[in-house]
């Protein structure tokens, strides 16, 4: 295959990939203001309501890139490990 043809792959799957990762975004988005509204139906719409999602949603973010910073060292110590044999 071509460069360009490769190319056009690679771009098209990250588009694809892109898109997938925004839908499931969207799809967490709704499910985490649900459970808002049943834990503190008082709060709906109101700032500590918005407040209570930043928060839950920065407490989920930061646990997935701490996962996803082991997840690499982890890699990159393997590598490393495979060099030195």
């Amino acid at each position: 295959m071509s460069n360009v043809v490769v190319e056009d792959v690679i771009s098209t799957k990250s588009i694809i990939k892109g898109g997938a990762i925004l839908i499931t975004a969207l799809a967490w988005n709704t499910a985490i203001k649900g459970i808002i509204d049943i834990m503190i139906p008082k709060h709906k719409d109101t700032i500590i309501g918005y407040i209570i999602y930043a928060i839950m949603i920065t407490i989920i973010t930061i646990t997935i890139i701490y996962m996803f910073n082991i997840y690499k060292n982890g890699i990159n110590k393997y590598k490393v490990n495979q060099r030195n044999k």
